[in-house]
């Protein structure tokens, strides 16, 4: 059981690679279904919820949803609470 986990997770790491290429590509803003992202990254629907979701939480990507299923991917750009530091 532990080696299809660990082969499961690495298809899913894999492809977050190729979905942040894509995006950090010329600061590219992905759209499209789970069906075709699912397609054009060659994952199944379920994986792309993963891998969308692992990479939002970990601030890597921001996902938002549009009308008819449609998603928006773009690279996070969080500002910073933090006060600056003292000149």
């Amino acid at each position: 059981m532990a080696i299809n986990h660990d082969l499961s997770r690495d298809h899913i790491v894999a492809a977050q690679g190729r979905i942040l290429e894509a995006v950090a590509d010329d600061e590219a803003t992905l759209a499209g279904t789970l069906d075709s992202l699912g397609h054009r990254f060659g994952i199944t629907d379920d994986d792309v919820r993963t891998c969308l979701r692992e990479l939002a939480e970990a601030g890597w990507l921001a996902v938002q949803r549009q009308p008819f299923g449609q998603l928006t991917i773009r690279l996070e750009r969080r500002v910073s609470e933090e006060p600056p530091p003292p000149r």
